[in-house]
């Protein structure tokens, strides 16, 4: 798991900001797809109308990821070789990634050289 947030995820560009619908929320994942490659995945929930489960759901699942999960880090120091990935690595890892982090609420610093 890497995160639950307030509000559904309408589409993958929406993922870092979901809409501020109370009364669901979402869940964001990695899941393995075929030949060795990882997807973020999500799962939205939604919760009775002027219910606080919602907002009950999140803040148990990010204790949960925060107690739980004691060997995520809090931040990385990303080394990135701007020659790799046919010499795009430096998008990939901004289009790719570093959105990733973010929404696990990991800070990073990157180098590429």
């Amino acid at each position: 798991m890497v995160t639950a947030r307030l509000g559904a995820a309408k589409d993958a560009k929406e993922r870092m900001s979901p809409a501020g619908d109370e009364n669901c929320f979402t869940v964001f994942f990695i899941q393995r797809e075929k030949e060795e490659r990882w997807k973020l995945g999500s799962l939205e929930f939604t919760t009775p109308p002027e219910s606080e489960l919602a907002v009950r759901w999140v803040s148990a699942l990010q204790f949960w990821i925060s107690h739980h999960g004691v060997t995520r880090p809090k931040s990385l120091l990303v080394f990135i070789n701007p020659a790799g990935g046919r010499k795009k690595a430096v998008e990939i890892y901004q289009g790719q990634v570093a959105s990733l982090f973010a929404l696990a609420g990991i800070h990073t610093h990157v180098i590429a050289w």
